[in-house]
């Protein structure tokens, strides 16, 4: 390792260490909200660490942050991009509710999610024991032939399982619900400020990122 990627690992570690001090040590005992509160009686049962505890607390803080915005600028670059589609839901004919939907199964904001099987099990053909670790493909899923007929297409009237951008189960992203607003109140807002507003001459750029939607900009005229 270079002397900058040690520096920059011990930084990381010695924030990391600060920050768990800090959650624990003072938000959690204040519990001025009813996650403080939780984790602060799950921290003291000892169900979970100092480090497990901060965890959870930083990815319910920040972990909708990022993706809700990456979903809005791709809602809005979809849309524009299907003006058709884009005329539908701005006079009333198919709900925005819709489109923040097919948004989210065309591009879904996580394209993957780590997991531990908890028991033996076979998925077509394929032995997973107990304790293996798997990764499911959320991108994948959303785009599947056998559930959605021509998957790559961007329709906002789409029949059709719910996707799993959001995932399901015990896993399933508690912020779900705010997120959808979020995206569905943009585009209202767009739609009432700015009517006119198109795409520009210049493409949608992203950044190289690892298992997330990421964009650099969505280039638009108003």
């Amino acid at each position: 390792m270079s002397g900058l990627q040690d520096g920059t690992a011990r930084a990381a570690a010695q924030a990391a260490a600060q920050l768990t001090e800090f959650v624990t040590g003072t938000v959690l005992p204040r519990g001025e909200a009813p996650v403080a509160r939780l984790l602060h009686g799950v921290h003291r049962a000892g169900a979970l660490d100092g480090t497990e505890v901060t965890a959870t607390f930083a990815q319910l803080l920040t972990g909708g942050a990022e993706p809700v915005a990456t979903a809005s600028a791709m809602a809005l670059a979809l849309l524009l991009a299907h003006p058709d589609e884009w005329d539908a839901v701005r006079h009333g004919r198919v709900p925005y509710a819709a489109a923040v939907e097919e948004v989210l199964r065309l591009s879904s904001p996580f394209h993957f999610a780590p997991r531990t099987a908890r028991g033996d099990l076979e998925v077509r053909g394929r032995r997973i024991a107990a304790g293996d670790r798997v990764v499911l493909v959320l991108a994948a899923a959303n785009r599947d032939p056998e559930a959605y007929p021509d998957p790559d297409a961007f329709d906002v009237r789409r029949k059709g399982p719910r996707h799993l951008s959001f995932g399901r189960g015990g896993h399933f992203c508690l912020g779900a619900v705010l997120a959808r607003r979020a995206v569905e109140a943009l585009l209202r807002a767009v739609d009432d400020r700015h009517p006119t507003l198109r795409l520009g001459p210049l493409p949608l750029r992203r950044h190289p990122a690892f298992g997330v939607t990421s964009l650099a900009e969505v280039p638009c005229l108003v």
